[in-house]
Protein backbone atom coordinates (compact mmCIF):
# COMPACT_ATOMS: atom_id res chain seq x y z
CA UNK A 1 0.00 0.00 0.00
CA UNK A 2 2.56 2.43 0.80
CA UNK A 3 3.82 1.85 -2.99
CA UNK A 4 0.81 3.77 -4.26
CA UNK A 5 1.73 6.97 -2.69
CA UNK A 6 4.85 9.13 -3.90
CA UNK A 7 5.00 11.43 -0.82
CA UNK A 8 2.35 12.24 2.06
CA UNK A 9 -0.80 13.53 0.23
CA UNK A 10 0.19 12.44 -3.38
CA UNK A 11 -1.61 8.73 -4.48
CA UNK A 12 1.17 7.97 -7.18
CA UNK A 13 -1.34 5.59 -9.35
CA UNK A 14 -4.03 7.56 -10.46
CA UNK A 15 -6.20 4.42 -10.66
CA UNK A 16 -6.22 4.22 -7.24
CA UNK A 17 -8.89 5.32 -4.69
CA UNK A 18 -12.84 5.26 -4.59
CA UNK A 19 -12.79 7.93 -7.89
CA UNK A 20 -9.39 6.54 -9.96
CA UNK A 21 -11.55 4.62 -12.33
CA UNK A 22 -13.29 8.23 -13.33
CA UNK A 23 -10.03 10.81 -13.18
CA UNK A 24 -8.92 10.38 -17.04
CA UNK A 25 -12.51 10.47 -18.35
CA UNK A 26 -13.02 13.60 -16.13
CA UNK A 27 -10.17 14.89 -17.65
CA UNK A 28 -11.27 13.83 -21.09
CA UNK A 29 -14.60 15.45 -20.79
CA UNK A 30 -12.88 18.26 -19.56
CA UNK A 31 -10.91 18.95 -22.50
CA UNK A 32 -13.64 17.76 -25.03
CA UNK A 33 -15.42 20.91 -23.86
CA UNK A 34 -12.65 22.87 -24.30
CA UNK A 35 -11.25 23.61 -21.26
CA UNK A 36 -7.17 24.58 -21.78
CA UNK A 37 -4.61 22.67 -20.07
CA UNK A 38 -4.10 25.48 -17.96
CA UNK A 39 -7.37 25.25 -16.67
CA UNK A 40 -7.94 21.43 -16.37
CA UNK A 41 -4.50 21.47 -14.22
CA UNK A 42 -6.59 22.81 -10.94
CA UNK A 43 -9.40 20.89 -11.63
CA UNK A 44 -7.76 17.55 -11.90
CA UNK A 45 -5.69 18.71 -8.82
CA UNK A 46 -8.80 18.93 -6.82
CA UNK A 47 -10.36 15.94 -8.34
CA UNK A 48 -7.26 14.05 -7.01
CA UNK A 49 -7.74 15.42 -3.76
CA UNK A 50 -11.08 15.19 -3.31
CA UNK A 51 -10.13 11.04 -4.10
CA UNK A 52 -7.48 10.60 -1.60
CA UNK A 53 -10.19 12.57 0.83
CA UNK A 54 -12.81 10.03 0.29
CA UNK A 55 -10.21 6.95 0.61
CA UNK A 56 -9.06 7.92 3.99
CA UNK A 57 -12.69 8.32 5.26
CA UNK A 58 -13.55 4.83 3.47
CA UNK A 59 -16.43 5.89 0.99
CA UNK A 60 -17.03 5.12 -2.15
CA UNK A 61 -18.26 6.60 -5.43
CA UNK A 62 -21.40 5.12 -4.88
CA UNK A 63 -22.17 6.54 -1.48
CA UNK A 64 -21.71 10.12 -2.75
CA UNK A 65 -24.29 12.51 -2.20
CA UNK A 66 -24.36 16.73 -1.42
CA UNK A 67 -23.25 16.08 1.86
CA UNK A 68 -20.57 14.37 1.28
CA UNK A 69 -19.52 17.33 -1.17
CA UNK A 70 -20.04 19.90 1.13
CA UNK A 71 -17.72 18.30 3.96
CA UNK A 72 -15.13 18.05 1.20
CA UNK A 73 -15.30 21.65 0.24
CA UNK A 74 -15.40 22.66 3.38
CA UNK A 75 -12.34 20.95 4.55
CA UNK A 76 -10.69 21.81 1.35
CA UNK A 77 -11.57 25.29 1.73
CA UNK A 78 -9.96 25.25 5.50
CA UNK A 79 -6.78 23.66 4.14
CA UNK A 80 -6.02 25.33 0.91
CA UNK A 81 -7.26 28.91 0.80
CA UNK A 82 -5.71 31.61 1.85
CA UNK A 83 -8.27 33.39 4.09
CA UNK A 84 -6.19 36.76 3.62
CA UNK A 85 -7.10 37.12 0.03
CA UNK A 86 -10.18 37.80 -1.64
CA UNK A 87 -12.06 35.18 -3.38
CA UNK A 88 -13.19 37.24 -6.05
Amino acid sequence: MRRRYERWGTIADPSFGPLGDYLEQFRTQLSKVGYTRGTIKPKMRIARHFNKWLHQRRLHAKGLNEKTLRNFLGYYHNCHVDSSRPLG
